[in-house]
């Protein structure tokens, strides 16, 4: 059974310390404005990304984002002309953010760690559910006049069960 968020001691303001670390190291940007605990982004057509984090913690990290946010992200991970961009150029770069995010909060779970890729969806927050998992750190930021949500969800503890089917009769 893996370590919980509480025997981790992750905290929401982690979370938020690790969101604006990689905001202003790895995008080169200022940090994004911190919000106080306030629903998810509004817009109705948003982008999420999940990145899986398998080992000693099992979970997954999830950023929500609207559009104007994605096109900002975009613009600053990605090397080609805002002319040339396309919807799965926005999703790419918030996938992109989700996994170097991800890398950095995996310092402060235990070890050992592995992450999966990024999967990035695009239209409405419901479009991709994580079953079996719960929200355990939530961190909500202001950047391009739009809410961006970083969330950690931890998977809930499952037993493996061996399951014994009947024999089957041998072929004749």
């Amino acid at each position: 059974m893996g370590t919980s968020i509480a025997e981790a001691a992750l905290s929401d303001h982690d979370l938020l310390d690790v969101v604006t670390q990689v905001w202003r190291t790895h995008l080169g940007h200022d940090a994004p404005d911190p919000l106080p605990a306030v629903p998810p982004p509004s817009t109705s057509w948003t982008i999420s990304a999940v990145v899986g984090i398998t080992g000693a913690w099992q979970g997954h990290l999830r950023i929500d984002c609207g559009p104007g946010a994605a096109a900002g992200i975009a613009d600053l991970v990605l090397d080609h002309p805002t002319s040339d961009r396309r919807d799965n150029d926005l999703a790419d770069a918030v996938g992109r953010l989700a996994a170097i995010v991800t890398g950095h909060i995996t310092a402060l779970l235990p070890a050992p760690t592995s992450l999966c890729l990024p999967v990035v969806t695009t239209g409405g927050m419901e479009r991709l559910r994580l079953p079996g998992c719960h929200d355990t750190n939530n961190a909500l930021v202001a950047w391009k006049h739009e809410t961006v949500q970083v969330r950690l969800l931890q998977a809930e503890p499952h037993e493996n069960k061996i399951v014994h089917l009947p024999a089957r009769p041998a072929p004749r």
